[in-house]
């Protein structure tokens, strides 16, 4: 590990959140890095950022889709810092097609602009940052570890000629690939590569059980005699809330002591809002908009089942943040998500996201199930950051 210690690491991602830990995507990314960056000298983080005129925030249709550019600013901590080039792009086909481009003319005027040097990179899904990584290697000469998250492994090649010559043209490129979870690797496997799988994972200093539950649910303001359900997510539509409102609305012909609370922001959310009160379900789905990292925990300490009835996943952060609090999960069967939760002791799943009525089922079970949240965390120690990190570096000198 030691022979790191004096170079510089690249990461090239979409997403990287902003100072306060608000904006700018998940931290699926950072959390790994703050675990690498002390067998670094330095890391860099380029995130490109799409940003559109602020004239286009009058239409619905631009606004749902990006963020002003005005709130993304680069910031340092410790050894790393943090960059989000902006470039212009719009929600269409034509554009999309050159994401690739532009995010590689953004990171070019980064590096240029602030004279930075890197012995390595680290890509985070195979467009457009892949697509990035794999031009600078080829005018730096610095090798590249591409992790394949999800959608751009599992649908994107696939979609038609194309994206998958794009995607395929990454992977060629590149020196090592990781993915997420064994039904990445097969997609890869199919497209002619080999990978190495590396599960996401959670940071253990944060989601971890607490047993105040009664204080947190005063603390939070939440009803002390009410089962709660949480979800966590993006509201669009690849994360099916709409069918948790509808499992809501099958449950509570069954039983009333319960309350969903949905976490997260999105293009859905005005639909969301509209479903619940056409249902007329206001008592028992609230809809909380974005929470910080540092609050997330609390909700998943004061919930009794945490409800992901995802679409399509490569392996979703927020089940090991569950997991990691001692929280089961119940969710679709889809991408990694069977391969961690391999017993009924940690959670249940099933096949079909239309189904909201087996939903229903598996909720009502889970709220009657005596659950053993302990034995929950200690399986979740599996999949802390910590450990992953120490194999992504272990990756990183195979290449160095």
């Amino acid at each position: 590990m030691n022979e790191l210690t004096e170079k510089t690491l690249l990461v090239l991602t979409p997403c990287y959140p902003d100072k306060r830990g608000k904006v700018v995507g998940d931290p699926f990314v950072k959390y790994p890095v703050d675990e690498m960056k002390r067998f670094f000298k330095e890391i860099i983080v380029i995130s490109p950022q799409p940003y559109f005129p602020s004239l286009l925030t009058k239409f619905k249709f631009f606004r749902n889709r990006f963020t002003a550019s005005n709130v993304f600013q680069d910031y340092s901590y410790e050894n790393v810092t943090v960059f989000y080039p902006k470039f212009f792009t719009l929600p269409m086909t034509p554009f999309r097609k050159r994401n690739g481009d532009y995010c590689y003319n953004a990171s070019k005027r980064i590096l240029k602009k602030n004279n930075l040097k890197f012995d390595l990179i680290h890509a985070h899904f195979t467009w457009p940052c892949g697509y990035v990584a794999a031009k600078l290697k080829k005018e730096h000469k610095k090798k590249v570890v591409l992790t394949g998250h999800g959608f751009d492994i599992y649908e994107l090649p696939f979609r038609n000629k194309f994206w998958n010559k794009k995607a395929t043209d990454v992977l060629k490129k590149v020196d090592k690939i990781i993915t997420v979870s064994e039904s990445n690797k097969k997609c890869i496997k199919v497209l002619g590569f080999n990978s190495i799988v590396l599960t996401n994972g959670f940071n253990s200093k944060k989601f971890k059980f607490l047993k105040n539950k009664k204080g947190l649910k005063s603390e939070l303001n939440i009803p002390p005699n009410k089962k709660i359900i949480l979800h966590v997510g993006n509201l669009i539509k690849i994360k099916n809330q709409i069918n948790i409102i509808n499992a809501a609305n099958e449950l509570q012909k069954k039983r009333k002591d319960f309350v969903v609370y949905l976490i997260g922001a999105g293009p859905d959310k005005e639909k969301i809002i509209n479903k619940i009160k056409k249902l007329k379900l206001e008592d028992h789905v609230k809809v909380l908009g974005p929470k910080t990292h540092d609050e997330i925990p609390l909700w998943m300490n004061i919930a009794d089942l945490f409800v992901l009835p995802s679409y399509s996943e490569g392996n979703p952060t927020v089940m090991f943040e569950a997991l990691g609090c001692g929280l089961p999960f119940i969710g679709t069967n889809v991408g990694g998500v069977s391969e961690i939760i391999t017993s009924e002791e940690y959670g249940l799943l099933y096949n079909d996201p239309e189904d909201y009525h087996i939903l229903t089922e598996l909720i009502n079970r889970g709220l009657n199930k005596k659950w053993n949240n302990e034995k929950i965390t200690n399986y979740s120690k599996e999949f802390t950051w910590k450990k992953i990190s120490k194999r992504i570096i272990n990756i990183y000198n195979d290449i160095s």
